[in-house]
This record gives structure tokens, sequence and C-alpha cells, in this order.
């Protein structure tokens, strides 16, 4: 059991209910423990209301678990180690007991709920040890890996360099194996980890916004003391907008900027100043969004236009003043719209993610955006080139594709429409081939060598079946990744797929894929007469229904 005293404990009545009152104040998270003999113990999170409030418990019959504890590397026994009662929530972890591992390493615990049980354990010299099973379960292996590093140190206030109470300080590797661990700092703002595997590790503090990450390699057994690391403290941004070229303010320009609850932003009044309050450690971050307008960065790392901006603070300053000269730049611009609902006609649509990707100068650009609540959409373009670009709007209300020159001559109109390939994969004896992942592509030009867009992707269901939304009028290409990883890729044109039903056949002696819809012919040629989409088998194949599993939209390629 916890060593914390329960805020209030009561007995239920011979109808098994119960009130708990006098309770602390409204808004804080507490933990409702209920127990009773030959049962498995219920441990529940609860934010008290400022109201009377009902919670009903249903407790099952208790059963057992036995297991041991060993060492990873060499499997000998662990003696004395602490399991925590077993729990679905790692944050009432340690809430309902603990045991102890006996001299042959073995543990039971009594009472414990049936299905799925996560179990946590601690020993000196080694890491803690999070294992996941289910309940019953007389065999629970858990294997410990030596751990017996630590860490500790300071965290302080940017500004004030005071300690920072209350700071959760947090410490995670992903090699050789994953592995998270967090503490609190005391009121004098110090913090100690133990028990830590050795390896690569990141070491962050959080009060607020989050410090500095602060990486560093970890020896298996070390002692790193005197570590310090700084809480972000409250900056204001006293802030102008002004014309890169005449300096004239520039009223209604949206400043983004980074804040405790997330991302948030304002307008430039009339003479073109804002002001905001953020966090910040070394700097602040904002953004500008305004249609033909980016940043000029004269000032700062480069003499271009950048769409973010990290900002430098001063040590110790609580205020900080920002002039963004602003430069004009070209961009793509569009419209979404949609014929949705009970409309009749196409009507705007907000919030929805439009995706570009594009050449300019000889440079490949991916971006990706929403809608405003007119359906428009744009992006700035940091160069003044000239090149090739596709855009790609996708969302519950359908897919839309099109094609452009950048940066655009007028605003694209884009319409999104539900419009499918509704296909079906089997091998070359028509058993299906489920769990194959399926992708659209979009090459933004006609050179072969050309950018792909990723468009709509998914997984074949069962059956080998799977529905995939396609942009009207485009040269796409069909990706398919089989389970053991082999890629095959087929070009098409949409109009050979769109609302057919196709059937796929994956051939394991040629690795390749057939199909009822030819291939179009390579660019410049002209088709023969009769070749078209949709031909053979019937014209539309042999489709199977239904659709498939874990679609999801496109994204701009990492750049």
């Amino acid at each position: 059991m916890t060593s914390n005293p329960p805020l209030r404990e009561v007995v239920a009545d011979s109808e098994g209910s119960f009130t708990l009152e006098r309770l602390t104040d409204a808004g804080v998270a507490a933990i409702l423990v209920a127990r009773a003999d030959g049962f498995a113990p219920s441990a529940q999170r609860v934010v008290l209301e400022d109201m009377p409030m009902e919670r009903n418990i249903w407790l099952e019959r208790g059963i057992t678990i036995k297991g041991t504890v060993r060492d990873a590397k060499s499997s000998a026994t662990i003696p004395g180690a602490t399991i925590y009662y077993p729990s679905q929530d790692n944050e009432v972890m340690g809430l309902l007991g603990t045991s102890r591992s006996s001299p042959t390493g073995d543990f039971t615990f009594a009472n414990i709920r049936q299905g799925p049980i996560l179990l946590l354990s601690e020993m000196a010299g080694y890491r803690k040890t999070f294992t996941r099973t289910r309940a019953p379960n007389d065999n629970i292996d858990i294997a410990m890996m030596n751990g017996g590093a630590s860490i500790s140190g300071i965290v302080v206030d940017r500004r004030t360099g005071e300690p920072a109470s209350g700071a959760r300080v947090s410490v995670k590797q992903s090699e050789p194996y994953d592995f998270y661990d967090s503490t609190v700092t005391s009121a004098d703002g110090v913090f100690t980890l133990k028990e830590l595997p050795g390896g690569s590790m990141e070491l962050q503090a959080m009060r607020g916004m989050k410090s500095e990450p602060l990486q560093f390699n970890l020896a298996d057994n070390e002692k790193r003391e005197d570590v310090k690391l700084v809480v972000p403290s409250d900056v204001y941004v006293d802030g102008r907008v002004v014309h890169a070229g005449n300096g004239r303010p520039l009223p209604g320009v949206r400043v983004d900027y980074e804040t405790v609850s997330g991302k948030n932003f304002i307008l430039a009044d009339e003479n073109g100043r804002f002001g905001f309050e953020t966090m910040a450690v070394n700097s602040y971050r904002v953004w500008v969004n305004e249609k033909r307008f980016l940043p000029l960065m004269e000032d700062r790392r480069t003499t271009g236009v950048i769409k973010k901006i990290d900002e430098p603070v001063q040590e110790k300053s609580s205020a900080d003043e920002l002039i963004l000269k602003l430069k004009p730049v070209p961009c793509i611009e569009g419209n979404i719209t949609a014929v949705a609902g009970r409309s009749r006609s196409a009507t705007p649509q907000r919030n929805v993610t439009v995706v570009a990707l594009y050449t300019q100068t000889k440079e490949v650009v991916g971006d990706q955006t929403l809608t405003d609540t007119k359906g428009d959409f744009f992006f700035n373009l940091p160069g003044q080139g000239r090149g090739d670009g596709k855009i790609l709007a996708l969302s519950r209300n359908g897919i839309a594709v099109v094609g452009t020159s950048v940066p655009t001559r007028r605003p694209l109109k884009m319409e999104l429409k539900r419009q499918y390939l509704r296909g079906s994969l089997v091998l070359t004896d028509q058993s299906e081939l489920s769990g194959v992942k399926v992708e659209s592509l979009y090459p933004i030009s006609n050179r072969g060598d050309a950018p792909r867009l990723p468009g709509h992707s998914l997984v074949t269901g069962f059956g080998g079946n799977f529905n995939l939304l396609l942009g009207e009028n485009q040269k796409v290409e069909l990706r398919f990744t089989l389970p053991d990883g082999q890629v095959i890729v087929k070009p098409f044109e949409t109009s050979q797929l769109i609302n057919k039903r196709l059937t796929f056949i994956y051939d394991p002696v040629s690795n390749d894929i057939l199909s009822d819809a030819k291939p179009p012919p390579p660019p410049g040629s002209t088709p023969a007469a009769g070749q078209g989409g949709g031909g053979g088998r019937g014209g539309g194949g042999q489709g199977r229904g239904g659709g498939g599993q874990g679609g999801q939209g496109g994204g701009p390629p990492r750049q």
C-alpha cells in the first residue's frame, strides 16, 4: 500500500453504497481506490468538480499470479527486487502495494484482476523494468537490465537564476533500447534520477514549457552530478510589422507564436504594432502568415527570406523588441470546394489539408497548409524562379489533385470529389492478398525523374480488397508494398482507374503485378485505336467489393 495517507476513507454499507465528503477543491485530480477481501482492488483517476459527483465501482473476483525476477544477461535470479502491484495504468503504479522477490527470485500477487496487466520492477543496480502480460499467469518472466547509473543536478529559472521547484525532469533513450523515466524537482530545484541504463541520453526539464534538451552519453554505473537545466521564463514581446522596401507599417498581418497552451496568433494593429507574452530559454519562435509576404532575414542568419523565425532573447531579460520586415514574394494560391451534405452546389471547404510539392530554381520543396473559412489557401514561395508543381487536397469529402506552374498565374479552383478505385489484390491462384500497403503517387511533371507527391494510401483488407481515392485527369503511380518488404510500382492514368472495379494479380515468379487496366503510353506517343482505360475482362474485371483498412492522407516529403 502507498505510504501516502488517504485524503478520505469510508466503508460501504450493506448495499455497497458510499459517500466521500469534504474533499479538496474542484479541478484537482485524485485517485479513487476500492478494496474488498477476495476481490481485485480498483484504482481509477477522477477530476473533482464543484458539484456532487457519482462514481460506480465494479470489483472482480481476484486471481493469483506468480513469476520470477532474473538478470537479463546472466539469467541469475534476483532476490529482494520490488515488484509493484499490477496495473493497467502506470500513473497509479505502486498505489495498491508491492511484493518482494524471494531468495530464489520468485514473487506472488493474490487478488489480481484478469486480463492485460502491467508490472513495474525495481532493484538497486538495475534499470526500472516494465513488463506487460495477461492474468492468470503462473510463469511471469521479468528480465532486468543492468542500470546502475544516475543523474543528479538542479533546475533554475532563466530570468532569475533561482532554483525552479516542481519542474518535471525526464530522461529518455531510444538506443540500444527504449527507456523513459522522470522525476519532479524538490523545493530547492534539485533532482536525482537513479538506476539508469548506460547509453545515449536526452535530458529535459519542463515547467510551463520545455527547456533546451541536454544530450550526452552515460556509461554503465556512472554517477553524473552537477547537471544544470534552465527552464523558460516569461518574455513580453513588443513588435512591429513593416514593409522591407519602404519601411511603412503593414496593418492586419497575422503573427503566430508559441505559448504554454500551444500555438496562438495576433493581428498587427493599424500602425503595424503587436504584442504577446510567451516563454523562452534562449529564443522564442514566431511565424508570419500573410499571403505574398515573408520576413526578411538580413539582420539574422541570411539575406534571404524564411517562414519561421527563432528570435534570440537576452539573458535574464523579461521583454524583447521585434521588428518584422516583410518582403513581397510570389505564391501558389487557390480555393477548395465540395458538394457536401444536403447542398446541391459546391461550397467552400474550411480546415482542409492541402499539400504542395513543387520545383523552383531546381530545388524541390514540400509544404502543407489548411484552408481558411472561405476555402482559400496559399503557399508563399521563398524563391523567385519558376517551376512545376502538384497540389493535393484530401478530406472526408473527397480528394482533388491539380498540376500547376510555379508561381500560379491565377488562383487554382479545386473541387473535392469521392472518386474511388475499387480494387482487389490476389495471387495467380486467385487467393487473396491482405495486409498489402497500396499508395497513390502523382508525378509533378511529365519528366521521368519528376518528384512524386504522395496521395491517398491504405492497406488491403480481408479478401485483398481496397478502395483508393484518386484525383481525376492525372497521371498516377500505384505503389504496392508487400508484407515481405518488396515494392512494385505501376503507372496509370486515373481515368483508367476511377469508378472501376479492377483485379490486380501478383505473380511471385516474375515479381510483377498484372491488372485489367493497361499502363498509359509513354510520353509523346499516340495510343492505338481502341486503347484506353477500363478494357479487358468484360470492361472492368473481377472486382471484389469492400474497402481497405487504415486509409490515410498524403503529406509533404521531408525537406
